[in-house]
């Protein structure tokens, strides 16, 4: 907690970067878990709040909005009814006139036309009427009879006209027909034309009564109006003909397809709108609309929604502040008892205090070991992939299964080299170094560990054969074999037991056919395998150790160790008696190993007519004398040196043209003599060797032309490096 109080110091006045610092270590503490859950709870409350506010508040815009529209509406459907029937009334009124004049025929109706009382009749009818431009007589043959505005009336002929053809060819003479706008002929204004049809009492049709209804009318009550931005008004046809449209957009008169719902839609403009239609009292045919543009309709509600959003995030800012101001309260809370838990721990502990700072101190040394142990295991890998390639190179071409074996053991030497950061205590993929092993010795060797491993309630017994002859084995390798071995034993006797570890000199079955075996043995008193399991033992990943316990890759180490050791593994279980597992390695000296076939001499690297010459320089012998041992079968003459001094001597004397060394050398280092080296002999090749990483990136301050091969390397490497060296330099020379 003193990290957490301190960090969240450090982020005092700033409650995000605050709450950045303690939400990564809130697992740890109850208090702030709390605080985080009640703290985000609010937070959440809070934007959630907001945001419903905001929402809510457009809706009731809407709706206040849809509400006024549908009031309007339903002033403007009356208004208009009132219009309409005022010119209904007129138009009846004539009809009743001619009727009672005694108008029986066309005849009768065209001799109005000279009849000027007619026409003042006609005028008479208008006067008073602003909505009423014109009252016109026209007889069933479309030809104009009487006209209010003119005397005598003018020819025209409106049989062409669809208004009348759909009127002359109505059935009932009550209804009043309500033409699409049309051009006045006279005075060029949009008009609607409303009509009746004249039958006589024997249901003759004489002719038609028609009223001019200039839609100027409309749209200057319209305009008067005192309207909210974004309204349109308007009268249209039920056929979705607009008669008259009034809004801040200029519209004639003319089809649209404006939607006439009492919802939001898109207009002609592609604008959302509210939009609401009713039906003109006694006059169906026509509909009045009042709509409004959504974007005008939430103009104000936008600006109330910033000010309640700022206000929401400020409330939010405000939830953060508390919450940082709480987390650095309980932080110094925790602070404080942390500080009194740790001193009574030092009053009351202080042996265990001590113990922890001892393995405290032990893992530092073991951290500071971990270069020069991974330099030393980088030479031993060096060493077995180097000795590799040479027995591959010494293997009968024909022999697949052997060249099979050595590139399976040059695979794995190559991946334990991926593993040295980690210091791996046993490498299952080590690739085998065998050499004569005392396995008496090994196993009174490992004794401790053994002892250690089972625990207390678990007896160690150790069987040895005296005279006992040694084998030919990798000892690492056999040492984790063991170990894993003990390790099953002990896994297997969870309430306790005796663990046995016995050698034996096992004679051939067969003599002539395979060798004798030292044999040894690790046998415990546990629950044993049934059938099943000690078939699948070998199976790599197989394990009956619950989740998380193990890998299942003991006992394959171990067969794999075997096979590859010439030797063999046997296992007999019992459930409920115990398990023995032997492990059977060849006898050195019953039949020796079979020594490597010599393949053809490799031809010797000449350059410039002689046999070139490399020098390496490693104070590490094995790893010396496989890299020299590596460029002799390339055909080098190759000196050996352990030491800068040493190199320098022969140098000296020799006509080196390549210098292969390592960089960590005693005395002089390799950086030191590759200086000295060119100075002798200006043209020298040098090639670098490291087991570090941290020296590669060293060789920053050399000339950057000088190159370096990290350990461990295969054979094919260091020769295909060399040669590229001496290639370079016969090049420079011959320029």
């Amino acid at each position: 907690m003193a990290t957490l109080g301190s960090g969240l110091r450090r982020s005092r006045g700033r409650p995000l970067a605050a709450i950045g610092t303690w939400v990564e270590r809130w697992r740890g503490s109850r208090p702030l878990r709390a605080v985080l859950a009640i703290g985000t709870v609010v937070f959440v409350l809070v934007i959630a709040a907001t945001a419903l506010l905001v929402l809510e508040m457009r809706e009731r815009e809407l709706n206040d909005a849809r509400r006024g529209l549908v009031n309007l509406n339903a002033v403007l459907a009356e208004g208009a009814s009132r219009t309409l029937q005022s010119v209904d009334l007129v138009l009846g009124t004539v009809l009743d006139e001619l009727k009672a004049e005694g108008v029986e025929t066309l005849a009768d109706l065209n001799r109005l036309k000279s009849d000027r009382n007619t026409h003042e009749a006609l005028r008479a009818r208008v006067t008073g009427l602003p909505q009423l431009n014109a009252i016109s007589l026209i007889g069933v043959d479309g030809r104009l009879v009487s006209f209010s505005r003119g005397y005598p009336a003018p020819e025209i002929d409106l049989s062409d006209r669809n208004h009348f053809q759909a009127l002359r060819d109505g059935q009932d003479a009550r209804d009043i027909f309500i033409t699409e706008p049309v051009v006045n002929r006279g005075n060029g204004a949009w008009t609607v034309y409303m009509a009746r049809r004249f039958v006589t009492a024997s249901g003759t049709l004489v002719g038609f009564v028609y009223g001019a209804l200039e839609l100027g009318y409309f749209a200057d009550f319209y305009a008067s109006l005192d309207l909210p931005p974004g309204t349109t008004l308007a009268l249209r046809h039920r056929d979705g003909n607009v008669l008259v449209q009034h809004s801040h957009r200029a519209a004639g008169p003319g089809r649209t397809n404006e939607r006439a719902v009492s919802q939001p839609a898109h207009g002609p403009d592609g604008v959302m709108r509210l939009s609401t239609d009713r039906p003109v009292p006694d006059f169906p045919a026509v509909v009045a609309t009042a709509s409004r543009t959504v974007p005008e309709i939430l103009r104000e509600w936008r600006r109330h929604a910033l000010l309640v959003g700022l206000a929401g995030g400020l409330v939010a800012m405000a939830v953060l502040a508390v919450m940082g101001a709480l987390v650095r309260q309980f932080a110094a809370y925790e602070e404080v008892a942390r500080a009194v838990e740790e001193r009574t721990a030092a009053v009351s502990g202080r042996e265990e205090v001590e113990a922890q700072l001892r393995q405290s101190q032990k893992l530092e040394a073991m951290g500071q070991l971990t270069s020069g142990v991974a330099h030393d295991f980088n030479n031993l890998l060096t060493v077995v992939i180097g000795n590799l390639d040479l027995l591959a190179r010494r293997l009968p071409a024909d022999d697949e299964r052997l060249h099979r074996h050595v590139e399976s053991a040059r695979g794995g030497a190559e991946r334990a080299a991926t593993l040295t950061q980690r210091l791996l205590a046993f490498s299952r993929r080590q690739a085998l170094a065998p050499q004569a092993v005392d396995v008496n010795e090994l196993v009174r060797g490992m004794a401790d560990l053994f002892r250690q491993t089972l625990g207390e309630n678990r007896a160690l017994t150790l069987d040895l054969a005296p005279d006992l002859p040694k084998t030919f084995a990798d000892p690492n390798q056999l040492e984790a074999a063991l170990l894993n071995l003990v390790v099953n034993a002990r896994d297997a006797m969870p309430g306790g037991g005796t663990v046995t570890v016995e050698t034996r000199n096992e004679a051939a079955a067969d003599g002539a056919l395979r060798p004798a075996f030292v044999s040894v043995a690790v046998t415990d008193t546990g629950t044993g395998m049934p059938t099943e399991v000690v078939r699948r033992a070998f199976e790599p990943f197989f394990t009956t150790k619950e989740p998380g316990v193990g890998t299942g890759l003991g006992l394959e180490q171990v067969y794999g160790f075997a096979k590859q050791s010439s030797g063999d593994v046997k296992i007999d279980s019992e459930v409920g008696i115990g398990t023995r597992i032997c492990l059977f390695l060849p006898r050195l000296g019953a039949e020796p190993p079979e020594p490597p076939r010599a393949g053809p001499a490799a031809p010797e690297r000449e350059r410039g007519g002689q046999t070139a010459v490399v020098l390496v320089v490693d104070d590490h012998e094995l790893v010396r004398r496989t890299s020299a041992e590596a460029l002799r079968d390339e055909g080098y003459v190759v000196h050996e040196a352990a030491d800068a001094a040493a190199a320098l001597r022969i140098i000296e004397e020799e006509p080196v043209q390549v210098l292969f060394t390592d960089i960590g050398l005693p005395g002089l280092d390799g950086r030191d003599l590759a200086a000295a080296a060119r100075r002798m002999r200006p043209g020298i090749a040098v090639l670098f060797m490291t087991g570090y990483g941290q020296e590669g990136a060293a060789l920053g301050t050399l000339d950057p032309d000088l190159p370096v091969i990290t350990k461990p390397f295969p054979s094919a490497a260091l020769a295909t490096r060399v040669a590229e060296l001496l290639e370079a330099a016969g090049s420079r020379a011959a320029t």
